[in-house]
């Protein structure tokens, strides 16, 4: 298949580029303005910005293409994990900063012990 004839395919079930790319760039434009856009990390930036093209695509070609449906679902995922990964990374900085209960156990010249939490502490 020529590229111009997967274009042309690809053109009947998303629409045409253009249209899609103008959508695309319209829904970007209202997510970029949001509050807490500059926040957000590569992984949900580039998620929130496929959703919006996912949803053009829907918008300017076939409405029952269901594969659009299910790339919104995958890139919310991926978003999602994005966020879990953030609150994951809060959680581990949250508990550094609180005092720790050590848990001795030997160093490695057999009398030194250490924090087996790796907070520094040893005696």
């Amino acid at each position: 298949m020529s590229i111009n004839e997967t274009l042309e395919q690809r053109g009947e079930r998303y629409g045409k580029f253009k249209d899609v790319a103008g959508t695309t760039q319209q829904l970007m434009a209202i997510v970029e303005c949001g509050a807490n856009y500059e926040h957000l990390n590569a992984e949900q930036k580039t998620s929130l910005f496929m959703i919006c093209n996912k949803i053009a695509r829907a918008a300017n070609g076939d409405p029952q293409y269901f594969d659009n449906y299910r790339d919104i679902a995958g890139y919310a995922t991926l978003a999602e994990r994005a966020c879990e990964a953030v609150e994951t990374q809060r959680a581990i900085l949250e508990a550094e900063e609180k005092p720790c209960h050590h848990h001795w156990v030997g160093g490695l010249d057999g009398g030194t012990m250490v924090c087996a939490h790796k907070c520094g502490a040893w005696k």
